[in-house]
């Protein structure tokens, strides 16, 4: 997630069918008589049509991948976002807890919907590019390219403390992956690391650059999505044994300024990036927009715990919004 002024111009995002039965239907335009964003939630912009939305079942989630977390407690809580501010890093706890970045750190939506943007202080004009939760919801990982640093947050349903973990130079996207480690994109160095979270321990995971490399998740047959925001490409990575990248392949194009990845339990993916959020098909190429007109479109979480598991929380450069589908998230380990 790279917050850059530039990457507040004019940009799109995508999705990509992987492979799991394909998502129906052709290229469709946003539907504004469709389901609207929650107003409470502040989102003024248009969404999407929610019979529109539905995919093929597909191939079931392979519950040996690693990153299936099993059944995911859902609830009905809508939390109001409209005093939310400028975001891109996100990531929501089993329980609902919502975390994104705020200027000079991180700030939490706890599961009564309270906001508290001061929740976690890292600097004075800190900017926050990813956060990510290990499995037990005990750790919270934070790409602070300001400082050059992934750092790491403890204690995190009291007084949170944070520290640098391992030294990279410009932090970006941050996802955990199905070995337990801690998988960081380095968008001034083009490549993917992998850190240990105990250690800070790291590793080059790309063999060659990933020109802006941003966002990154990992399907559930253990291949490592990687956005590009210059190239507007989604890469798909295989790696082996010792976690280093053997074969990519392009499945994904035409995605400007490609940022956060959300995949959901249908393996379909969505990619957010400038002003938009949009699907892909199984072309590799966008076939939906699911939400227009907030500038600084970044990170993509699904909700968990109290939060309904089909709304698709959005990081913005202006504050959180909400798309509520007919689909919900697949099984991660963080959920």
């Amino acid at each position: 997630m790279t917050c850059r002024s530039s990457r507040w111009e004019s940009s799109m995002v995508v999705a990509f069918v992987l492979g799991l039965g394909g998502c129906g239907g052709p290229s469709s335009d946003v539907d504004a008589a469709g389901p609207a964003h929650d107003a409470a939630g502040g989102d003024a912009g248009t969404s999407v049509d929610a019979a529109t939305m539905r995919t093929d079942t597909g191939a079931a989630l392979d519950a040996g991948s690693g990153n299936d977390a099993g059944p995911t407690s859902c609830g009905t809580a809508a939390p109001v976002l409209t005093s939310t501010t400028g975001t891109e890093g996100l990531v929501i706890a089993r329980d609902g807890t919502i975390y994104y970045a705020v200027s000079g750190g991180v700030g939490r939506i706890g599961v009564d919907g309270a906001v508290n943007e001061s929740w976690l202080h890292i600097a004075a004009g800190a900017t926050i590019w990813g956060l990510a939760l290990d499995n037990a919801n005990t750790h919270l990982f934070i790409a602070d390219p300001s400082a050059g640093q992934l750092r790491v947050a403890t204690n995190l349903s009291a007084t949170p403390t944070q520290a640098p973990l391992a030294a990279v130079t410009q932090p970006n996207g941050v996802n955990f992956g199905p070995d337990g480690a801690v998988y960081v994109s380095d968008f001034a160095n083009d490549s993917v690391l992998r850190v240990d979270p105990s250690t800070g321990a790291s590793i080059t995971v790309t063999t060659s650059a990933i020109s802006g490399a941003d966002g990154v998740a990992f399907t559930d047959d253990g291949h490592l999505l990687v956005t590009s925001y210059t190239d507007g490409t989604v890469l798909s990575l295989t790696l082996d044994a010792a976690h280093h990248e053997t074969a990519r392949a392009t499945v994904a194009t035409s995605v400007p300024s490609a940022d956060g990845i959300a995949v959901d339990e249908h393996g379909v993916l969505y990619v957010g990036g400038g002003s938009r959020v949009y699907r892909i098909g199984s072309s590799g190429t966008p076939d939906m927009t699911l939400q227009m007109g907030h500038p600084g479109t970044a990170n993509l979480e699904w909700g968990s715990g109290v939060l309904g598991c089909h709304d698709l929380y959005v990081a913005t450069g202006s504050s959180l919004t909400r798309i509520t589908l007919t689909v919900g998230q697949r099984a991660v380990p963080w959920h």
